[in-house]
């Protein structure tokens, strides 16, 4: 066999395998495209829905002080404990809400928790914001994870996280 023949063969097989590659790698980015346009855009819909829904418990629980704000209250917090949810010592109402919605059996979610308290506090302290909004707010905001983030303390903005992406991206050019 000619040198000739082997270069061509392994051509050959370099550019299919090439080839493949790019097939598999397109389909994969296919299934993301359908994933994301369906799965996790319905996903987060529906999430903000939640919180909107929580928001207007969190409005009923904090508009009136009378007994059975009290003990809804009270209900919802001894719910909170039974399910072994670890609360502080003197829960808030959106702590509870949010504790007694999102809590799951066996799953160390603490962290997401944590976060989903922040944005509710987040939304309800911020003006113009209500039930019927927050949905629409949270989107506006980039999200979730990044109203969260916003409210740390080493909290940096949509621009200067882009602005340090690109500048990282850069440095790899």
């Amino acid at each position: 066999m000619s040198n000739t023949t082997v270069n061509t063969n392994e051509t050959t097989i370099v550019t299919d395998e090439v080839k493949s590659f790019q097939n598999e790698i397109a389909e994969v980015r296919n299934t993301v495209s359908g994933w994301y346009s369906n799965e996790y855009k319905t996903s987060n819909e529906r999430l903000y829905s939640i919180f909107s829904k929580l928001y207007v418990h969190y409005d009923n629980l904090t508009s009136t002080v009378d007994d059975a704000t009290t003990q809804k209250r009270e209900w919802i917090e001894a719910e909170c404990k039974a399910k072994g949810v670890v609360l502080t010592k003197k829960p808030t109402v959106i702590q509870l809400l949010v504790n007694y919605a999102f809590y799951v059996d066996d799953v160390d979610c603490s962290k997401r928790l944590s976060s989903y308290v922040r944005v509710l506090k987040s939304a309800v302290c911020t003006d113009g914001v209500a039930a019927d909004n927050i949905a629409k707010w949270i989107a506006d905001k980039g999200g979730v994870e990044s109203v969260r983030q916003q409210t740390t303390k080493s909290a940096v903005t949509k621009e200067q996280r882009i602005e340090e992406g690109n500048a990282l991206l850069n440095r790899f050019e």
